[in-house]
Protein backbone atom coordinates (compact mmCIF):
# COMPACT_ATOMS: atom_id res chain seq x y z
CA UNK A 1 0.00 0.00 0.00
CA UNK A 2 1.10 3.53 -0.75
CA UNK A 3 0.56 5.33 2.55
CA UNK A 4 -1.27 8.63 2.85
CA UNK A 5 1.90 10.71 3.17
CA UNK A 6 3.30 9.24 -0.06
CA UNK A 7 0.19 9.41 -2.24
CA UNK A 8 0.59 11.61 -5.32
CA UNK A 9 -2.80 13.11 -6.14
CA UNK A 10 -4.17 15.60 -8.63
CA UNK A 11 -6.57 18.41 -7.84
CA UNK A 12 -9.81 18.37 -9.83
CA UNK A 13 -9.23 22.04 -10.78
CA UNK A 14 -5.71 21.44 -12.13
CA UNK A 15 -4.97 22.73 -15.60
CA UNK A 16 -3.91 20.31 -18.33
CA UNK A 17 -0.29 21.50 -18.12
CA UNK A 18 -0.22 20.79 -14.38
CA UNK A 19 -1.65 17.29 -14.83
CA UNK A 20 0.93 16.48 -17.51
CA UNK A 21 3.69 17.78 -15.24
CA UNK A 22 2.61 15.39 -12.48
CA UNK A 23 2.43 12.47 -14.91
CA UNK A 24 5.88 13.21 -16.32
CA UNK A 25 7.36 13.51 -12.83
CA UNK A 26 6.13 10.01 -11.92
CA UNK A 27 6.72 7.82 -15.00
CA UNK A 28 6.16 4.59 -13.06
CA UNK A 29 2.64 5.53 -11.98
CA UNK A 30 -0.38 4.34 -13.94
CA UNK A 31 -3.08 5.82 -11.68
CA UNK A 32 -3.63 8.99 -9.66
CA UNK A 33 -6.40 9.85 -7.20
CA UNK A 34 -8.18 13.04 -8.19
CA UNK A 35 -9.31 15.12 -5.21
CA UNK A 36 -11.19 18.31 -4.42
CA UNK A 37 -8.66 20.42 -2.58
CA UNK A 38 -7.36 17.75 -0.16
CA UNK A 39 -6.48 14.06 -0.08
CA UNK A 40 -9.57 13.09 1.95
CA UNK A 41 -11.98 14.27 -0.75
CA UNK A 42 -11.26 11.76 -3.51
CA UNK A 43 -13.57 12.36 -6.47
CA UNK A 44 -12.23 9.75 -8.84
CA UNK A 45 -9.26 7.84 -10.19
CA UNK A 46 -7.33 9.06 -13.21
CA UNK A 47 -5.74 6.46 -15.47
CA UNK A 48 -2.68 7.85 -17.22
CA UNK A 49 -3.54 6.03 -20.43
CA UNK A 50 -7.07 7.44 -20.51
CA UNK A 51 -5.84 10.94 -19.83
CA UNK A 52 -3.22 10.89 -22.57
CA UNK A 53 -5.73 9.53 -25.06
CA UNK A 54 -8.20 12.25 -24.09
CA UNK A 55 -5.64 14.88 -25.07
CA UNK A 56 -6.07 13.75 -28.67
CA UNK A 57 -9.75 14.72 -28.69
CA UNK A 58 -10.85 18.13 -29.90
CA UNK A 59 -11.66 19.79 -27.68
CA UNK A 60 -10.10 17.72 -24.86
CA UNK A 61 -12.72 16.73 -22.25
CA UNK A 62 -12.50 18.16 -18.72
CA UNK A 63 -10.88 16.09 -15.99
CA UNK A 64 -14.28 15.30 -14.46
CA UNK A 65 -15.26 13.39 -17.61
CA UNK A 66 -12.17 11.17 -17.59
CA UNK A 67 -11.92 9.97 -14.00
CA UNK A 68 -13.57 6.74 -12.87
CA UNK A 69 -15.53 6.18 -9.69
CA UNK A 70 -13.22 5.41 -6.73
CA UNK A 71 -13.52 2.22 -4.69
CA UNK A 72 -13.20 2.73 -0.93
CA UNK A 73 -12.13 -0.22 1.24
CA UNK A 74 -11.72 -0.27 5.06
CA UNK A 75 -8.15 -0.72 6.28
CA UNK A 76 -9.22 -3.87 8.15
CA UNK A 77 -9.78 -5.85 4.95
CA UNK A 78 -7.37 -8.64 4.00
CA UNK A 79 -5.40 -8.68 0.76
CA UNK A 80 -7.49 -11.58 -0.48
CA UNK A 81 -10.82 -9.86 0.10
CA UNK A 82 -9.49 -6.61 -1.37
CA UNK A 83 -8.53 -8.45 -4.56
CA UNK A 84 -11.99 -10.00 -4.70
CA UNK A 85 -13.61 -6.55 -4.37
CA UNK A 86 -11.38 -5.16 -7.12
CA UNK A 87 -12.39 -8.03 -9.37
CA UNK A 88 -16.10 -7.68 -8.55
CA UNK A 89 -16.03 -3.93 -9.28
CA UNK A 90 -13.83 -4.43 -12.37
CA UNK A 91 -11.31 -1.82 -11.22
CA UNK A 92 -7.56 -1.88 -10.64
CA UNK A 93 -7.22 0.51 -7.71
CA UNK A 94 -8.76 1.23 -4.33
CA UNK A 95 -8.55 3.92 -1.68
CA UNK A 96 -8.01 2.52 1.80
CA UNK A 97 -9.92 4.41 4.50
CA UNK A 98 -9.54 4.50 8.28
CA UNK A 99 -12.31 4.23 10.87
CA UNK A 100 -13.12 7.93 10.48
CA UNK A 101 -13.45 7.80 6.70
CA UNK A 102 -10.11 9.49 6.04
CA UNK A 103 -7.73 8.24 3.36
CA UNK A 104 -5.18 5.89 4.86
CA UNK A 105 -3.56 4.68 1.65
CA UNK A 106 -3.87 3.72 -2.01
CA UNK A 107 -3.48 0.25 -3.52
CA UNK A 108 -3.36 -1.27 -6.99
CA UNK A 109 -4.22 -4.82 -8.02
CA UNK A 110 -0.74 -5.40 -9.42
CA UNK A 111 0.83 -4.19 -6.20
CA UNK A 112 -1.26 -6.57 -4.09
CA UNK A 113 -0.51 -9.51 -6.37
CA UNK A 114 3.21 -8.70 -6.15
CA UNK A 115 3.02 -9.02 -2.36
CA UNK A 116 1.43 -12.45 -2.63
CA UNK A 117 3.91 -13.56 -5.26
CA UNK A 118 6.81 -12.49 -3.03
CA UNK A 119 5.36 -14.48 -0.13
CA UNK A 120 4.98 -17.55 -2.33
CA UNK A 121 8.58 -17.23 -3.54
CA UNK A 122 9.90 -16.94 0.01
CA UNK A 123 7.95 -20.00 1.13
CA UNK A 124 9.09 -21.98 -1.89
CA UNK A 125 12.79 -21.63 -1.08
CA UNK A 126 12.46 -23.70 2.10
CA UNK A 127 9.85 -26.24 0.96
CA UNK A 128 10.51 -29.94 0.25
CA UNK A 129 8.46 -31.32 -2.60
CA UNK A 130 6.82 -34.67 -3.16
CA UNK A 131 4.73 -36.01 -6.04
CA UNK A 132 1.63 -38.17 -5.63
CA UNK A 133 0.01 -39.83 -8.62
CA UNK A 134 -3.77 -40.26 -8.59
CA UNK A 135 -5.74 -43.12 -10.12
CA UNK A 136 -7.01 -40.92 -12.96
CA UNK A 137 -3.49 -39.96 -13.94
CA UNK A 138 -3.47 -36.63 -12.14
CA UNK A 139 -0.31 -35.64 -10.28
CA UNK A 140 -0.51 -33.88 -6.92
CA UNK A 141 2.39 -31.45 -6.48
CA UNK A 142 3.40 -28.82 -3.97
CA UNK A 143 2.47 -25.37 -5.22
CA UNK A 144 5.72 -24.11 -3.67
CA UNK A 145 7.74 -26.11 -6.20
CA UNK A 146 9.82 -23.90 -8.48
CA UNK A 147 8.81 -23.71 -12.14
CA UNK A 148 12.29 -24.92 -13.10
CA UNK A 149 11.80 -28.01 -10.94
CA UNK A 150 8.33 -28.60 -12.34
CA UNK A 151 9.71 -28.63 -15.87
CA UNK A 152 12.74 -30.71 -14.90
CA UNK A 153 10.34 -33.41 -13.69
CA UNK A 154 8.61 -33.31 -17.10
CA UNK A 155 5.47 -31.75 -15.64
CA UNK A 156 3.93 -28.82 -17.54
CA UNK A 157 6.68 -29.04 -20.12
CA UNK A 158 4.79 -26.74 -22.50
CA UNK A 159 4.11 -24.03 -19.93
CA UNK A 160 4.47 -20.53 -21.42
CA UNK A 161 7.01 -18.50 -19.46
CA UNK A 162 7.77 -14.83 -19.88
CA UNK A 163 11.39 -13.61 -20.23
CA UNK A 164 11.07 -11.41 -17.12
CA UNK A 165 8.97 -13.33 -14.61
CA UNK A 166 7.86 -11.80 -11.30
CA UNK A 167 7.33 -15.23 -9.77
CA UNK A 168 9.46 -18.25 -8.91
CA UNK A 169 7.05 -20.99 -7.83
CA UNK A 170 4.09 -22.80 -9.36
CA UNK A 171 1.88 -20.96 -6.84
CA UNK A 172 3.24 -17.64 -8.07
CA UNK A 173 2.51 -18.56 -11.68
CA UNK A 174 -1.07 -19.56 -10.82
CA UNK A 175 -1.69 -16.38 -8.82
CA UNK A 176 -0.40 -14.25 -11.68
CA UNK A 177 -2.59 -15.96 -14.27
CA UNK A 178 -5.73 -16.46 -12.19
CA UNK A 179 -5.66 -12.71 -11.45
CA UNK A 180 -7.17 -13.18 -7.97
CA UNK A 181 -6.98 -15.40 -4.90
CA UNK A 182 -8.32 -18.83 -5.96
CA UNK A 183 -10.36 -21.29 -3.92
CA UNK A 184 -9.85 -25.07 -3.68
CA UNK A 185 -11.33 -26.57 -6.84
CA UNK A 186 -10.52 -23.60 -9.09
CA UNK A 187 -8.73 -24.61 -12.29
CA UNK A 188 -6.65 -23.01 -15.02
CA UNK A 189 -5.39 -24.40 -18.31
CA UNK A 190 -1.60 -24.38 -18.60
CA UNK A 191 -0.40 -25.51 -22.01
CA UNK A 192 -1.84 -28.99 -22.61
CA UNK A 193 -2.62 -29.53 -18.92
CA UNK A 194 -5.10 -28.34 -16.33
CA UNK A 195 -3.96 -27.20 -12.88
CA UNK A 196 -6.57 -27.48 -10.12
CA UNK A 197 -6.04 -25.97 -6.68
CA UNK A 198 -6.35 -28.82 -4.16
CA UNK A 199 -5.52 -27.31 -0.76
CA UNK A 200 -4.76 -23.87 0.64
CA UNK A 201 -3.54 -22.38 3.90
CA UNK A 202 -5.13 -18.97 4.22
CA UNK A 203 -4.26 -17.15 1.00
CA UNK A 204 -1.36 -19.48 0.11
CA UNK A 205 -1.80 -22.29 -2.40
CA UNK A 206 -0.38 -25.51 -0.91
CA UNK A 207 -1.18 -28.35 -3.32
CA UNK A 208 -2.17 -28.51 -6.97
CA UNK A 209 -3.46 -31.41 -9.09
CA UNK A 210 -2.07 -31.44 -12.63
CA UNK A 211 -3.93 -33.45 -15.27
CA UNK A 212 -3.82 -33.68 -19.03
CA UNK A 213 -6.47 -31.25 -20.28
CA UNK A 214 -8.54 -33.90 -22.09
CA UNK A 215 -8.63 -36.09 -18.94
CA UNK A 216 -9.80 -33.25 -16.72
CA UNK A 217 -12.60 -32.32 -19.11
CA UNK A 218 -14.06 -35.80 -18.88
CA UNK A 219 -13.60 -36.14 -15.15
Amino acid sequence: MTYRSDIVWIDITAAAESVLTVIKAHPGFGYFPVCAGKIDTVIGILTVRDYLLSRLEQPPPPLQKIVTKPLFIPESQTIGHTLELLKDQNVNTACIIDEYGGIEGFVTKNGLLSVLLSESCAAGVQHKHQLLKQADGGIVVSAQMSLDEVQALRILEDIERMPHEDYYTLAGYLLAHMDAIPQPGDSITVGSSTCTVLTMTGQRIDQVVIRAADISKNA
